[in-house]
């Protein structure tokens, strides 16, 4: 099945999980899909897949803490203007819960609370964690 988003334009957000390499998956299929994508990361996603591989993929700067700027539209509060959708993949438990708080203190969770159209999560983490009352 192929999914056609020409037209279309996507922040994904990537986050320390050891599946963020897939995230790269994800943003190649978007491309190919017609879509423009920009990623914004967390620091503790820096630490599985660089930057450099996903502006490779999108052909867009990728927002992280070390390179946000006020003097372009590289920051947390311009770049989902841009953006139909915030796709958050992979998404911890650590993520879940401070958004599930409003705890903005990184670049990725900043940025979610500026971006004012839907948000799609997709978790991952242990089910028990998962599951845990701390993170529902």
């Amino acid at each position: 099945m192929q999914i056609d988003l020409a037209g279309k334009s996507i922040l994904l957000g990537v986050t320390g999980s050891i599946s963020a390499y897939k995230a790269c998956d994800l943003a190649r299929l978007f491309v190919k899909a017609g879509a423009q994508v920009h990623v914004v990361m967390t620091p503790s996603a820096e630490r599985f897949v660089s930057a450099l591989t996903f502006e490779a993929l999108t052909r867009n700067p990728v927002l992280t803490e070390s390179n946000e700027s006020w003097s372009c539209e590289l920051n947390h509060i311009d770049i989902g203007k841009k953006c139909d959708v915030f796709v958050i993949a992979p998404a911890t438990a650590n993520t879940l819960n401070k958004l599930s708080k409003g705890i903005a203190d990184n670049i990725l969770t900043q940025t979610v609370l500026a971006f004012t159209k839907k948000i799609l999560l997709s978790p991952a983490a242990n089910t028990h964690m998962l599951a845990n009352p701390f993170t529902t």
